[in-house]
């Protein structure tokens, strides 16, 4: 037979095995401890983003836990499939296709986007910036004195390699391990072609550096990392001078916003925490695709630590970012508290869920906050 008449009659039967593929995903079970009180807790990722699965798998159960791989299985079967083979499984983290997301919409899930963009005003005053609430400019000019950090813009291609080499790879690697990926060398020197490069000296000495690219759209705080990947100079606040540096001299020239990039949804994640202390806004996403669903099974005590220590950004039908906080009966002190920790500007909502009451006194609610929290019993959201 002729080869292309062979290569056109098996066209549809290629397509439609690979079509049938994708409705399959790889299913992982994760089993450990919960971080804070040490509770067992298991829980299960659905899909082929290894980064993700690694990031979730670290932020529930920190870094001792076990990975069983139970292989590919139908997806839209998956929920029915965990519930009954393993009812331990708390939760099911799950990255579908775009036809199952859309069906997932309709039930009690959470949409999570993998990752969520930001930005600052830096039109007030430094001055007033460092008096803000919560605000790490106070603390980074303290140490900018303490330890006598300067900077310097270059483009010269010797400090970028060196840039690269010996701060931004170690740092990822040491700060991310398997849950992030370096950019190569082409890509980021690329970057490097249209951006500053802030190079962070410490009496004298580079100790780290930044990369602020300009774009039409206006300017992103790209990449930053410190020498050798060592945390002691992010202790130093060698990473909040690159930021202080970097929105001073954009205020010179006359810049209203920067841009700062994406950070993980979770709250406690240690980048989003650092970029909400730097008043970073979340700049609302508008890609129906890049997310990431949460659906809850089993109401443990395992879960319920998890995610009362970890509050996170989910978005409405209606691409809205809502803060989801969860909490257990407490003080109004600590209610306060845990509000105000888990703020975060640009949200279009605050959903705080309660574990073992139905609501939170009136009394309880902070009038300086907004938008104002609205409470819900958690128990009404596990799946059946």
């Amino acid at each position: 037979m002729n080869i292309s008449l062979l290569h056109q009659i098996s066209k549809p039967f290629t397509w439609s095995y690979t079509q049938a593929k994708r409705l399959y995903l790889p299913v992982s079970i994760f089993s450990g401890n919960s971080q804070i009180e040490g509770k067992p807790l298991s829980f299960a990722y659905a899909g082929k983003n290894s980064i993700t699965k690694n990031y979730w798998a670290k932020q529930v159960l920190g870094s001792n836990w076990e990975e069983r791989n139970i292989g590919n299985r139908l997806s839209y079967r998956i929920q029915n499939y965990i519930k009954k083979e393993r009812p331990d499984c708390s939760m099911l983290i799950l990255q579908p296709d775009a036809f199952l997301a859309h069906q997932l919409e309709k039930q009690l899930v959470f949409k999570i986007p993998e990752w969520i963009d930001m930005e600052i005003d830096i039109s007030p005053p430094l001055d007033e910036l460092c008096k803000l609430s919560r605000s790490g400019f106070r603390d980074t000019r303290r140490l900018i004195k303490k330890y006598g950090l300067t900077f310097e813009v270059t483009h010269d291609l010797i400090h970028f390699d060196d840039f690269y080499y010996n701060m931004l790879t170690p740092y990822v690697n040491n700060r991310y391990e398997d849950t992030a990926r370096i950019g190569s060398y082409s890509h980021e020197m690329n970057l490097f072609s249209h951006s500053d490069l802030f190079l962070i000296r410490k009496r004298g000495e580079v100790v780290g550096g930044s990369l602020v690219e300009y774009r039409e759209a206006g300017i992103f705080f790209r990449k930053m990392a410190v020498r050798n990947g060592d945390f002691e100079y992010v202790k130093q606040g060698v990473l909040g001078a690159a930021y202080y540096f970097t929105i001073d001299e954009m205020k010179r020239k006359g810049y209203q916003k920067i841009h700062i990039g994406g950070s993980r949804p979770v709250l406690s994640d240690g980048v989003t925490k650092f970029k909400t202390r730097w008043l970073g806004s979340i700049v609302p996403d508008h890609d129906p695709f890049d997310y990431t669903f949460m659906i809850l099974l089993n109401n443990s005590p395992g879960l319920q630590d998890f995610l009362v220590n970890n509050p996170f950004i989910y978005y409405t039908k209606t691409l809205e970012p809502i803060s989801a906080i969860w909490t257990q009966r407490s003080t109004t002190e600590d209610f306060h508290k845990l509000l105000h920790s888990s703020h975060c500007a640009g949200i279009k909502g605050c959903q705080v869920f309660t574990f073992g009451q139905d609501t939170i006194p009136d009394n309880w609610t902070d009038p300086a906050l907004y938008p104002q929290p609205s409470i819900q019993p958690a128990e009404t959201l596990f799946y059946e």
